[in-house]
């Protein structure tokens, strides 16, 4: 599934990628794919709020891939056991790529066990201006999510973070933390990031999961509206 990721890459060379992750219910989980973001991300970390259940991710991917299926799905983990990991890869097989958030010897092993079969997407939760540019500790993934950094929080805080800090990363970086359809052109502008990832800011209510189709559809119109060359 490597072939995913360089699709991917040649559609950012014209415009940033967009990914709506915490997708937990059936019905929003349509209403979002028809907005037809690039990714969308379906978390199992047992830290999650929107955390959703093996048999029910696999029913709602496969009914999204039959009427949609470029969109590319992402098994998103922390503090999950490998063996979970792989579990959860081999009893859905439209999955496109695992993202983690437990660190470089995590994002090796399981690339190591996948062996080339699906791509891994490190997540990165940033604190202060990142020191490594490169991102070295991550290499050979093409690809790092760069969050903000939240004590006991593992992802979704909700907090946005300083453009200062990451506009100098040279990898390909997707930019999550915060971001809503009122200051994503900005945030993707100043940052220089390759898409944006977001969950809660495309949500409304108390009802963590639950998507609000309008902020979903603004949110992916105006990622998608913004031109870019790299």
């Amino acid at each position: 599934m490597l072939s995913n990721t360089r699709s991917l890459i040649r559609v950012a060379g014209t415009r940033p990628l967009v990914k709506i992750c915490g997708n937990l219910f059936f019905e929003d989980s349509l209403q979002v794919a028809a907005c037809r973001p690039d990714f969308m991300g379906w978390i199992f970390s047992p830290r999650s709020k929107r955390r959703v259940t093996i048999e029910a991710a696999r029913q709602q991917i496969e009914s999204i891939y039959r009427q949609w299926p470029e969109i590319h799905h992402v098994a998103v983990f922390a503090s999950n056991p490998i063996p979970y990991i792989l579990s959860v890869v081999e009893a859905i097989p439209h999955f496109d790529f695992v993202q983690t958030s437990d660190g470089p010897g995590v994002v090796s092993e399981v690339r190591e066990m996948l062996r080339g079969y699906m791509d891994v997407i490190p997540a990165f939760r940033v604190k202060e201006k990142i020191a490594d540019p490169g991102l070295s500790a991550f290499m050979p993934a093409d690809w790092v999510l760069l969050d903000s950094y939240v004590p006991g929080k593992p992802g979704g805080t909700g907090v946005t973070l300083d453009p200062a800090w990451v506009s100098h990363v040279e990898k390909r970086f997707l930019l999550a933390g915060g971001l809503t359809p009122t200051n994503v052109v900005d945030a993707l502008r100043k940052t220089g990031a390759w898409g944006a990832d977001v969950s809660s800011g495309v949500e409304s209510g108390e009802t963590p999961g639950r998507k609000d189709l309008t902020r979903v559809r603004e949110f992916v119109r105006l990622v998608k509206s913004i031109q870019v060359s790299r």
